[in-house]
């Protein structure tokens, strides 16, 4: 009886171990991937940031953008006039 336990034990070890390196191998997969991806966008970026003329009119208009969307207020009307404010930088008809 004790060896059939061992037995039935060490046999649920062994598929939990395959089991967990079919996992490890999946999300090493998955990483690597993610890896590639980061760095395709990164050399996209790069490659377009040296294409893009720098601008201090695009800059300011960035950064006044960003201040803008990112700043949300919990009043109503301030959070109105936020919104009025972004509907200038966004195409309303296209």
């Amino acid at each position: 009886m004790i060896v059939i336990c061992f037995y039935s034990l060490l046999a649920i070890l062994l598929i939990l171990l395959l089991a967990s390196f079919i996992k490890a191998t999946r999300a090493n997969n998955d990483s690597k991937e993610a890896v590639n991806k980061t760095n395709m966008i990164q050399k996209k970026y790069e490659d377009n940031a040296n294409t893009v003329q720098y601008s201090p009119k695009l800059k300011l208009y960035a950064d006044k953008f960003i201040d803008t969307y990112m700043n949300i207020s919990k009043d109503s009307k301030e959070l109105e006039s936020r919104e009025k404010e972004l509907l200038k930088y966004f195409s309303i008809r296209l």
